[in-house]
């Protein structure tokens, strides 16, 4: 991996990574037979050159993963190339061709052409492969679905695009030896589809210090807007997309970093024995929403947002509705 300086507001964040990735070559270790496909090893703290099965623990040196390594924690070094599937990674895997389940701890993926399922907090996804020996790297297309407050890095290459389906938090940074891309060259891209968190992936990589943001695109920012202490009403959202990692409601504000008319709505009506009712109020806003309010023959109220500018939790007071039992 190469070394150049690091800004010091980043060094410290770089440094916590404490992967070091080497050849397998470079360790002294015993190199046991490999592990064929219907093979299981319980712990492995030796070099093994192909792993066809299942390893449990991994303490040792993969150099090629086909099969499944349940949890890969050795301190210095863990899987040179996955093809097949890391459940838990801890530390380091240096070429990630396949699948990689949850990456936590201070673990780090250089990710070629597969994919994270879930990049948690310290851990770190780069968008493309290191520097071989001669120089030479390839072209890095690799995916994140979840990114839960990973880090993640541009590949080196100009062509490298990390695509990542849904980034709630985390930071966003540009390549591994430049995090703060403040040279605008030799930084690949790093794609967004949908951005859940609340001030932006743009505005976060700024706030951490990362000068030419340009690598970055999002597709679509959302909100989300949590109706609390609703006992007694059924509340229903429309135009929403469900989070299945936070289980929230989100609305779309934004789409290729412009603004867009919000379509989302809520329905709230009374429970079975209870009776809803407004204070007459037709509209109303929050600090972060601003609604119509619309009856319906069954008793029911419609809040059709019509704007928001955060996550928002709301109470039926806030929305001029009140619950209460039928006498």
């Amino acid at each position: 991996m190469r070394n150049k300086f690091l800004p010091k507001k980043v060094a410290a964040v770089v440094l916590s990574t404490s992967v070091v990735l080497m050849p397998i070559t470079a360790f002294a270790a015993e190199t046991v037979p490999d592990n064929p496909e219907d093979g299981y090893v319980e712990f492995l703290s030796q070099n093994m050159v192909n792993n066809r099965g299942n390893i449990n623990k991994n303490d040792g040196c993969v150099e090629n993963n086909y099969g499944f390594l349940e949890w890969n924690y050795a301190e210095e070094w863990g899987v040179e190339n996955n093809y097949g599937t890391v459940d838990y990674n801890e530390m380091g895997i240096h070429n990630n061709y396949g699948e990689v389940n949850v990456n936590y701890h201070n673990a780090l993926v250089f990710n070629i052409s597969g994919n994270v399922l879930d990049n948690n907090e310290l851990a770190s996804v780069v968008g493309g492969a290191d520097y071989d020996e001669d120089g030479n790297m390839e072209r890095g297309c690799g995916t994140v679905t979840n990114n839960n407050g990973g880090r993640l890095y541009a590949g080196y290459n100009p062509d490298d695009e990390l695509t990542v389906t849904n980034y709630y938090y985390g930071e966003v940074l540009g390549n591994y030896d430049n995090p703060m891309n403040d040279e605008g060259m030799g930084c690949g891209k790093i794609h967004i589809l949908n951005d859940f968190s609340e001030e932006g992936v743009y505005k976060i990589a700024e706030d951490d210090g990362v000068e030419d943001r340009s690598f970055i695109t999002v597709d679509k920012h959302y909100h989300f807007v949590d109706v609390k202490d609703a006992d007694g009403v059924d509340v229903s959202y429309s135009n929403f997309v469900h989070s299945d990692s936070d289980k929230k409601e989100y609305a779309l504000v934004e789409e290729n970093n412009e603004p867009v008319e919000v379509k989302a709505s809520i329905t709230i009506k009374a429970k079975h024995g209870y009776k809803l009712s407004n204070t007459g109020e037709k509209s109303g806003e929050t600090d972060k929403l601003s609604y119509t309010l619309d009856k319906h023959h069954d008793g029911s109220y419609t809040v059709n947002i019509t704007s928001l500018s955060g996550n928002a939790e709301v109470s039926l007071d806030d929305l001029h509705l009140s619950v209460c039992k039928k006498h």
